[in-house]
């Protein structure tokens, strides 16, 4: 017990704390963060998931309702991601990491595959981390 309790408080080792895409569960993941910290441990990256729909349309510019409907939801994902800098604007010692939300399942390598292509760091104390290749396009 004493070797895991040192493993677990080591300067090698760090935590990545995941959580969801809303006010509530930022606030508590930084709470969180908080009784990590002062109980020692090295947090490093706050991942949230499903934060942006990597399946948004994009409006065709054809002023039809189908069109309006595009338009209102991409608007309505850009005040969340507002939102969400503001409420994590205080985070400064962690990395923060957002991944999208699908349409469908990530259950396998080509899943993962997929994930790895379209993350986005949001702010990374890491240096040069590599940016996602949905980025490098």
């Amino acid at each position: 017990t004493q070797k895991i309790n040192a493993l677990l408080l080591s300067q090698e080792t760090v935590f990545n704390l995941i959580t969801a895409f809303d006010a509530a569960k930022i606030e508590e993941a930084k709470a969180f963060a908080e009784v990590m910290k002062q109980g020692g441990y090295q947090l490093k990256i706050l991942t949230v998931n499903r934060s942006f729909p990597n399946w948004l349309p994009k409006p065709f510019n054809t002023n039809t309702s189908a069109d309006q409907f595009c338009v209102k939801l991409n608007q309505y994902y850009e005040a969340r991601l507002n939102s969400f800098n503001l409420m994590t604007r205080s985070i400064k010692e962690l990395d923060i990491l957002m991944l999208p939300e699908y349409d469908h399942d990530i259950a396998d390598l080509d899943g993962l595959k997929e994930l790895v292509r379209d993350y986005k760091w949001v702010k990374s104390q890491l240096g040069d981390v590599p940016a996602s290749s949905k980025d490098q396009n």
